[in-house]
């Protein structure tokens, strides 16, 4: 099967909801409004590709088996297409290139802006674990980090250039008034979550 089929329609939908966290498969078909059978193979398919991958919970209301599926590991599908190149590939993600692809995705000047700053500082992208844009100033780009608790003093100090990051902790990411264009998120610590309606 071509792995540019595994992104459309259904398949797409289920990939955009196990973007946000795992999911049975009823929570799923109710997601991609369409049929449990469809889902089920839709799932399958995903997981023969590697794309996804399955994990038995216990249901304690039932006492059976619960299946949940996520993504399995940070993968990028690149098409090239240019005069003398067509080409097509996978690429494992880490969190620099996560954020750098993320960047080429922006619009106008962030892209720019944003892509110097994710490449100045590949070196220290080990120690993100969130990465973003403030959208409160429109005025000046503010890139906005959550780092790993066990980075180093020195290396959060050498994020460049230094006018243009704010280093946050989870609770500061999640004040009211903050809003993030996210690059780089995998915990979500950047998404407020929805308030229950």
């Amino acid at each position: 099967m071509d792995q540019e089929t595994l992104f459309t329609g259904s398949k797409w939908t289920i990939l955009e909801a196990l973007a946000e966290s795992r999911k049975a498969p009823l929570e799923l078909a109710r997601d991609a409004k369409t049929s449990m059978a469809n889902v089920s193979q839709q799932l399958r398919l995903l997981e023969m590709a590697g794309i996804v991958s399955s994990e038995r919970i216990p249901n304690r209301d039932r006492g059976q088996p619960r299946i949940l599926y996520g993504l399995k590991n940070p993968t990028a599908f690149i098409i090239l297409t240019a005069p003398g190149s067509a080409s097509k590939g996978t690429v494992s993600l880490d969190a620099f290139r996560h954020a750098l692809l993320s960047t080429w995705l922006l619009e106008g000047p962030d892209r720019i802006t944003a892509e110097k700053f994710v490449v100045q500082n590949q070196e220290l992208f080990q120690h993100v674990r969130a990465f973003g844009l403030d959208k409160r100033d429109t005025a000046k780009q503010l890139f906005v980090l959550i780092l790993n608790d066990d980075t180093p003093k020195k290396a959060s100090a050498d994020f460049r250039p230094k006018d243009s990051v704010s280093i946050l902790t989870e609770a500061q990411a999640k004040r009211p008034g903050h809003e993030y264009t996210t690059l780089y998120d995998p915990h979500r610590l950047l998404i407020r979550r929805r308030e229950k309606e």
